[in-house]
């Protein structure tokens, strides 16, 4: 899920954090801060605030993962929390008739609190609006079932979270019931891999009984695509521990969520870091290839393909010669990679310092912004072109399961001295065995592999 796994804790921390920061402000302005004896009242005070703020969020929001339903509703939900704050902790002080502690603070913190936490989720809405205008945290879910029960999963999905886009229907052989379909149509079962190979898929979702006979064998080409699938578990014909129509079974083997957002930190923070101090390198490298060659661009733009068939601009410092796509036919013959990918070790196009900056990656470094924007990640499979991803095998398309990367076992296991189908299996291995430790451990290997400049 793209929101609703992690949107509630998200919220509640928010409402935490900014009730607590505008009550250090109110108790600063009022008072001059904590600092005095009579002013340790204040600090006594916070507890009770950070607890009161926690219970509230998870009551007044216990369901928005579920049904976002829009900015208005979560702005007057950020309103309520803090007016039955506030009054809560006026009350309290009435009871104890504490006069140590200023009613105004107790009055004036929440209201601080609500402007701030009203500003910041209009910010943050507009933001992940424009980061799903530009295809960003938005998940396709191909739907599969017969006509009814697909069309109150597939209202069931939009209810749920904005970020879940119902990308089509697939229906059994001849569905009487298709007539009145709100979502596009994509064929029957049969269907299924073209759909997977032609759209971008993050998730299948099947609203269909497990004794149907057709789940299991469009389940296994699921997993074989590295597709998650989810079962809508009012397909059950009963229901199992008070199910909701919203709610659904994970039958793919599913990753650690927690690992995986803490991977997506992890990136922003080291590909933050690393342009701010690489900024000088990236200058260098950048007036290196305008003198070696004036007549073309510093920077190189290529599609490629990323996350579930997304397409991608990838960015790199040109390394070849402006024509060196037309000459790649002529030079064909010369390829020493097998499969639909091609390289050749001292590649005539390749310039002066370009030579240099593919020995050490230095020509990569750009790619860090892709990182940034979430395109790719440190460590993944390498992205690879359309054309070349037209070209797999069914079983080598798993690896587009994970988000491509700057590195992986194929840069750390001697890159061009490995031939197509290895590359190909130590990437799926890789999917298949992801964790965070692997992680570090093909970034600690990479460094060497840099700075020696053995098979990069």
């Amino acid at each position: 899920m793209p929101l609703s796994q992690y949107r509630r804790e998200f919220s509640t921390f928010l409402d935490v954090l900014v009730a607590v920061l505008a009550y250090a402000l109110a108790v600063q302005w009022h008072v001059g801060g904590f600092a005095g004896g009579a002013n340790l009242w204040y600090v006594e005070m916070a507890p009770t605030i950070v607890a009161t703020w926690w219970i509230l969020s998870l009551l007044i929001r216990q369901d928005l993962p579920y049904r976002l339903g829009g900015t208005w509703r979560e702005l007057r939900e950020t309103a309520l929390l803090h007016i039955v704050g506030a009054v809560l902790l006026l009350a309290l002080n009435l009871a104890t008739k504490h006069d140590a502690v200023s009613r105004l603070v107790l009055v004036g913190f929440p209201v601080l609190a609500a402007l701030a936490s009203t500003a910041i989720r209009i910010g943050m809405r507009s933001w992940l609006g424009w980061r799903r205008r530009g295809g960003h945290d938005v998940h396709h879910v191909l739907l599969a079932g017969p006509a009814t029960p697909v069309q109150r999963l597939a209202a069931s999905l939009l209810h749920r979270d904005a970020g879940l886009v119902p990308l089509g229907v697939l229906l059994p052989p001849g569905d009487a019931d298709a007539g009145g379909m709100s979502l596009p149509m994509l064929g029957e079962y049969d269907r299924l891999a073209d759909v997977l190979h032609d759209r971008v898929v993050d998730q299948v979702a099947f609203a269909m009984p497990l004794d149907d006979g057709a789940l299991r064998p469009l389940v296994e080409t699921c997993l074989r695509e590295g597709k998650p699938v989810w079962l809508a578990t009012d397909a059950f014909g009963a229901r199992l521990l008070g199910n909701r129509p919203d709610q659904l079974l994970v039958l793919s083997a599913a990753r650690d969520s927690v690992s995986l957002r803490l991977k997506r930190l992890i990136d922003i923070g080291i590909a933050s870091a690393a342009l701010l101090v690489a900024a000088p390198l990236l200058a260098a490298c950048a007036l290196a290839v305008q003198l070696d060659d004036p007549a073309g661009p510093v920077i190189f733009r290529q599609s490629r393909v990323g996350l579930h068939g997304r397409t991608f601009t990838v960015y790199k410092f040109r390394s070849m010669a402006t024509d060196a796509e037309h000459r790649r036919a002529a030079l064909q013959d010369h390829n020493e990679m097998s499969g639909p990918v091609f390289k050749i070790r001292n590649d005539p196009r390749i310039t002066r310092v370009g030579r240099f900056l593919r020995r050490y990656s230095l020509d990569e470094l750009p790619q860090l912004w892709n990182v940034l924007r979430g395109d790719m990640s440190l460590v993944g499979p390498r992205p690879s072109l359309p054309d070349e991803v037209r070209q797999y095998e069914p079983e080598f398309r798993r690896r587009l399961a994970c988000r491509p990367g700057l590195t992986c076992l194929w840069q750390v296991s001697g890159r061009n001295t490995v031939d197509f189908r290895t590359w190909m299996e130590l990437d799926l291995q890789y999917v298949d065995n992801w964790s965070l430790g692997l992680d570090l451990q093909i970034l600690m290997r990479t460094i060497p592999a840099v700075f020696n400049g053995s098979g990069m």
